[in-house]
């Protein structure tokens, strides 16, 4: 757990993977973030924070409602923009790219709230995650129905589907499932496409009474590195290999 010395005193919070020196040149890290702030209106709901995540990291972030963790994980991924600070990820900036952009350069991602299609099937939610991801899909393919998946595509889906333990679901639409399997089917879906980095926020325990507590370190094979965002101490603790608190 990173030493809280490190954090400042006031409500701003601030934060590194595993408290080492993030301008150090001795390793070039998977992703940098530094002086990130948010405010929304007249409320700061991220200020100042700096993360590192370096290859292979399994990360977990852990702090009370409203300490700012979704917005911050939006910065990074693009769902909003940060008011200050910087963001490298491989070493290219992603200050002004796209969300889709950083989704194919390697990010993936879950949500707080369930993000899903409901007429969509289980494969199908996988299939089109790794066709956007691809990005050469074409509208007219589409529109004569000549865009029918690879080999390839349904490769990437077996394999994830199988990570999850979904394979039996696969072609269940989603609106028939419960709760707990819709976030493995986001889950699955943020994996699908091999990431370097998976966000995870605010995994629920329905993936706990899946999963032994050690699977999610064992997702390595399909992201390079992994980052969990939680309230819950017992939950980060028990999923992953370095914990960084974010606190008022």
């Amino acid at each position: 757990m990173d030493n809280d010395s490190a954090m400042p005193t006031d409500s701003t919070m601030s934060f590194a993977s595993n408290g080492s020196d993030i301008s150090s040149d001795d390793v070039t890290p998977l992703l940098l973030a530094q002086g990130i702030s948010k405010s929304f209106g007249g409320v700061r709901a991220v200020d100042n924070v700096d993360l590192v995540v370096d290859a292979g990291e399994c990360l977990g972030l852990v702090g009370p409602n409203g300490a700012g963790k979704t917005t911050l994980f939006n910065c990074i991924c693009g769902q909003v923009r940060q008011d200050s600070g910087s963001l490298l990820f491989k070493g290219m900036t992603l200050d002004r790219m796209p969300t889709f952009r950083r989704a194919r350069l390697g990010i993936g991602r879950t949500y707080q709230r369930i993000e899903i299609f409901p007429d969509l099937t289980v494969e199908q939610h996988l299939l089109v995650a790794e066709r956007a991801r691809l990005g050469d899909g074409r509208l007219w393919k589409d529109l004569l129905r000549r865009s029918a998946p690879r080999p390839a595509e349904f490769d990437a889906v077996n394999h994830a589907l199988e990570l999850v333990d979904l394979l039996d679901v696969r072609s269940v639409p989603v609106s028939a499932l419960g709760l707990g399997t819709c976030r493995l089917v986001e889950l699955a879906r943020a994996l699908v496409g091999q990431p370097d980095l998976l966000m995870a926020d605010e995994p629920s325990s329905a993936w706990m009474s899946t999963k032994p507590a050690s699977w999610p370190r064992s997702s390595g094979s399909y992201s390079k590195s992994t980052v969990w965002l939680s309230s819950s101490l017992s939950t980060i603790s028990a999923w992953s290999a370095t914990l960084s608190i974010v606190r008022w």
